[in-house]
């Protein structure tokens, strides 16, 4: 099961995961937050640095950077999680 990033998705995700699990159904994430509440993977970027390094283009060009000059390095990061710890095996 691949659960995708959707606001109804994120606000059920407890519910989602639970569900997962009790019918042990493997899931990926996008996000690590599934993986907190008890998912077995997420797969997807790394959003605090997406936001940080949004700001930091923001701030160049505020600053009076042409937008065209101002290059994008390593513009997206990968995070990878995987739940260690997860519901005992029956």
């Amino acid at each position: 099961m691949s659960a995708p990033a959707d606001p109804l998705i994120l606000s059920q995700r407890s519910r989602i995961v639970r569900f997962a699990v009790e019918h042990r159904i493997p899931a990926m994430y996008e996000f690590r937050e599934f993986v907190s509440d008890g998912g077995l993977l997420s797969y997807g970027p790394h959003l605090m640095k997406m936001f940080r390094r949004s700001a930091t283009y923001a701030d160049r060009i505020l600053n009076g950077a042409k937008p065209g000059a101002t290059y994008i390095v390593d513009w997206i990061e990968i995070r990878r999680s995987l739940c260690m710890v997860g519901p005992p095996v029956r």
